[in-house]
């Protein structure tokens, strides 16, 4: 929470996670942002030398970007919040990566873009022990949305396509499965084939 609200301050791994988090979710809001503009201005373009038809599917497009620009925005805000605004900052990655595995670990990442950058930062054997527990702890993966169970393995650190196909068919699953679609005992068979997979590392 921000300073000076009654809350302790965050630790110095909270804070850097809170930074490389904000960087994703503003380059999320700015990748929306730029696709809406290029259909305005297509538009904006075409109609000064002659009456422009504006799909109703374009402006569609348009009004979810929008929509989807303001929760990133208010995600933006709360990552925000955590970040001090009068001191500098002295960011370290393996403070980031610390919190990465921290917050995998209690099944606190509801987002598919962070839980996927979390497992790229964070050292390879901590990061899946951590991913174990959260699925265990929580059903955060329900928020997961598109995310199959090959993409969210191959995105840690030192996952080869064996690896993952070997975790995945020994938990009795299919690698192009949505997590979203896993019955909470798939996700305790998933989550053992994976402890089973960092202590034979």
């Amino acid at each position: 929470m921000a300073e000076g609200a009654g809350h302790d301050p965050a630790s110095r791994e909270t804070i850097a996670w809170r930074v490389f988090e904000l960087e994703d979710l503003l380059e999320r809001t700015e990748q929306r942002i730029a696709a809406s503009l290029r259909v305005l201005a297509h538009a904006t373009e075409r109609c000064r030398s002659q009456p422009f038809v504006l799909r109703q599917s374009r402006v569609a497009e348009v009004r979810r970007a929008s929509v989807e620009v303001e929760r990133l925005a208010a995600e933006a805000r709360t990552r925000l919040d955590e970040i001090p605004n009068d001191a500098d900052i002295h960011l370290a990655y393996a403070h980031a990566a610390t919190e990465a595995v921290n917050e995998l670990a209690r099944g606190a990442i509801h987002d598919t873009h962070l839980v996927l950058l979390a497992a790229r930062i964070a050292p390879e054997k901590d990061a899946l022990a951590a991913l174990a527990s959260g699925l265990r702890a929580t059903d955060a993966y329900q928020s997961w949305e598109g995310l199959t169970l090959k993409d969210l393995l191959r995105a840690f650190n030192g996952m080869t396509p064996q690896a993952v196909r070997l975790i995945v068919t020994d938990a009795g699953l299919a690698p192009g499965r949505e997590i979203t679609t896993c019955e909470p005992a798939d996700i305790n068979r998933l989550a053992t084939r994976i402890d089973d997979y960092v202590r034979a590392r």
